[in-house]
């Protein structure tokens, strides 16, 4: 069997190579894909198939999820606090456009507010972080809302790391 294996692989490699690897294939060996006419849109090579590929996202999420312009790091982030749909993780970028991870919001609130960290603190810091910002009752309504709040009480960040004034 070991022999038949180490036999066959090297072929599978160069038909992958020659042929592109085959909708079905990815298909047999467990992950879900877009429909066709996404991937032509989207235009996915093989890493980024490998990489987008979470459990939690359906086709149309992953391809949602790429548009929205967060690195497969940032994605990840979120995902690993339970957060699958962008456009609740896009309630964390500030209204001029800054985007705030939950390591950035504790190092703010600890810098200004004692390190006390409450819904209230961490919408205060990104207000006065952006004074030109519209809508306040936006920032405090995605702070309340949001599911990272808990994730990002228990987040263990670097004391001794320089936090920006």
């Amino acid at each position: 069997m070991r022999k038949v294996f180490i036999l066959c692989f090297p072929l599978f490699i160069l038909s992958a190579c020659s042929n592109g690897i085959k909708k079905d294939e990815w298909q047999r060996a467990g992950f879900t894909l877009p429909q066709e006419e996404d991937l032509k849109n989207a235009h996915y090579t093989l890493s980024e198939m490998i990489g987008w590929q979470n459990p939690h996202l359906l086709p149309q999420q992953m391809i949602a999820w790429r548009q929205s312009n967060f690195t497969l790091q940032e994605a990840k982030m979120f995902w690993n606090a339970g957060v699958y749909d962008p456009k609740e993780a896009l309630l964390w970028k500030g209204a001029v456009g800054k985007f705030y991870t939950p390591k950035d919001i504790k190092r703010l609130v600890r810098s200004t507010r004692g390190g006390h960290i409450t819904r209230e603190a961490i919408a205060a810091v990104i207000e006065e972080d952006n004074p030109d910002i519209k809508s306040s009752k936006q920032v405090i309504m995605a702070v309340y809302q949001n599911k990272l709040f808990d994730w990002l009480k228990n987040l263990e960040i670097d004391d001794s790391a320089e936090v920006d004034p």
